[in-house]
C-alpha cells in the first residue's frame, strides 16, 4: 500500500523536485514485489526513460534488494540498454559497488566483461574498482564487525 502511495505521489507532485524524491525513494523499498514493481516501471514507461538508470543505480544500493536488482539488470540487459540513453548506462552501473560480496563480485565482473559499455568505459573501470575495494573492505573487516554486513 506504501508502494502504491509513493507512485501516486511521484505522479501528482508539485515539483520536479518532489516527484525526484518519490521516484527515488520508491527503489528503496525492502521488499522483493515493491522493487520489481518500481524496476519494471523503468521499462514500461512508469518512470521516463531519462530517469531510469538513476532509478536502476539506486536499487542496486538497496541494502535488502540489491542482488534482486542486480538480477533484473542482468536478466533485461537488451531491453534496459535499448530503452534508457546509451550515454546513461555507465551512470546506471554505478550502485553495482554495493554488490560487494564475493559470489556477487565475480558474477559482476564476468558480466561486465561479456557486455562492454563503450559510451562509458572510464566510468565503467571506476564503478568496478570501488567493487573491489568494497569487497576487499568487507572481508577485512567482516569478521571484526560481523553483523553490520550480514
Amino acid at each position: 500500500a506504501d508502494h502504491r502511495r509513493y507512485v501516486e505521489r511521484m505522479r501528482a507532485a508539485a515539483s520536479p523536485q518532489e516527484e525526484e524524491r518519490y521516484r527515488g525513494a520508491l527503489a528503496d523499498f525492502p521488499g522483493p514485489a515493491e522493487l520489481h514493481g518500481t524496476l519494471a516501471m523503468t521499462l514500461d514507461g512508469g518512470i521516463r526513460t531519462q530517469d531510469a538508470p538513476f532509478v536502476v543505480r539506486r536499487a542496486l544500493r538497496n541494502h535488502e534488494q540489491g542482488a534482486a536488482a542486480w538480477s533484473f539488470v542482468t536478466e533485461r540487459w537488451d531491453d534496459l540498454t535499448a530503452a534508457i540513453p546509451s550515454n546513461l548506462v555507465a551512470r546506471m552501473l554505478e550502485g553495482i559497488s554495493a554488490l560487494a560480496e564475493p559470489d556477487q563480485v565475480a558474477a559482476v565482473e564476468s558480466f561486465l566483461d561479456a557486455h562492454p559499455v563503450p559510451q562509458g568505459r572510464t566510468l565503467i573501470e571506476q564503478h568496478r574498482e570501488r567493487l573491489r575495494v568494497q569487497a576487499a573492505f568487507r572481508r577485512r573487516e567482516r569478521p571484526r564487525l560481523g553483523d553490520v554486513f550480514a
